[in-house]
């Protein structure tokens, strides 16, 4: 009985690692480009400004998701493969064979991670980044395989990525967030979150330690 529990919790602490690694990216690469462009730079890239049809943003497309992590992001992480629009839906999918809503670009990096990104908006800008921890693995699983940080943008001030997460919370739902992040078929199983995000969302939550009660074996 002692070997499987201590397989059981060096395979939570990698995952752990894991995510503060990706998290760490994530941040890093927000300051860096605000560093750059501004507090709070919008994310239409400016080869699209002048474009009045390209500048109108406002929903989701991988177009615009391609062209705000190039123009922005891509610098700061260390990109060794580059995804088309159908391999980043058809390679990156989870739970039962769910693919990502919202039109990602994906990347593979240089540690072995996959992610996906998604931008929204142009002004009230988010960024959606999901992490693949196994990327070439068959059968991925929401909250052991793939995660989601998301930055939002913070009123007409900095993006920031760390907060997102608390601001979301709510202590009097978390049965349902359990429920949520182990759903292994509805893309949505809480509100507008899926199942990655929730899952994150309870680890960050715990001061990114994946807590006691988290619904998902490793």
């Amino acid at each position: 009985m002692v070997l499987p529990t201590l397989i059981q919790k060096y395979q939570k602490l990698v995952v752990e690692t894991q995510l503060k690694v990706a998290y760490s990216l994530i941040t890093n690469a927000f300051k860096f480009a605000e560093a750059e462009n501004g507090i709070g730079f919008d994310f239409l890239p400016n080869s699209w400004k002048d474009d009045e049809e390209l500048a109108d943003v406002n929903g989701y497309s991988y177009e615009f998701s391609e062209a705000a992590f190039e123009s922005y992001l891509r610098k700061y992480f260390k990109v060794i493969r580059s995804y088309s629009k159908s391999d980043s839906v058809s390679k990156f999918k989870y739970n039962n064979n769910i693919g990502i809503s919202g039109h990602p670009k994906c990347y593979l990096l240089a540690n072995g991670m996959g992610l996906c990104f998604i931008a929204s908006g142009n002004i009230n800008s988010t960024a959606y980044f999901y992490i693949f921890l196994k990327p070439d693995n068959k059968n991925k699983i929401a909250g052991k395989d793939v995660f989601n940080f998301t930055v939002r943008k913070k009123g007409r001030g900095t993006y920031y990525g760390y907060q997102m997460m608390s601001d979301v919370y709510n202590e009097s739902r978390r049965q349902e967030y359990l429920e949520g992040c182990a759903n292994k078929t509805s893309t949505h199983p809480v509100d507008i979150y899926d199942a990655p995000f929730i899952c994150t969302m309870l680890i960050w939550n715990n001061n990114l330690k994946i807590p006691d009660d988290y619904p998902i074996s490793f």
